[in-house]
């Protein structure tokens, strides 16, 4: 076995056809998990200056890494009606 960051990878996962991108998840898990930390570290910090806005964003992009599918959001444009002219 070989290690991706601190995880032990057995052989079988990486010779699967899914391993570029789980591994790609794996390293972007971990630095957001840093970054994570490092925000809640300096939370009290007078000098802070990222704002809860881009703490929050952090937060939900870890949240979005743990989901075991990726989401579609599909966006449908609809027309206002037009308005009838006043008589």
């Amino acid at each position: 076995m070989t290690t991706t960051g601190k995880v032990r990878v057995p052989r079988a996962c990486r010779e699967c056809s899914r391993w570029e991108d789980m591994k790609r998840r794996l390293r972007i898990a971990q630095i957001l998990a840093k970054a994570v930390k490092a925000i809640e570290d300096r939370l009290e910090a007078k000098d802070f200056k990222p704002t809860m806005g881009d703490y929050l964003k952090l937060l939900q992009l870890e949240h979005e890494m743990d989901e075991e599918s990726p989401r579609e959001v599909k966006v449908t444009w609809v027309e206002p009606a037009a308005s009838e002219p006043e008589k």
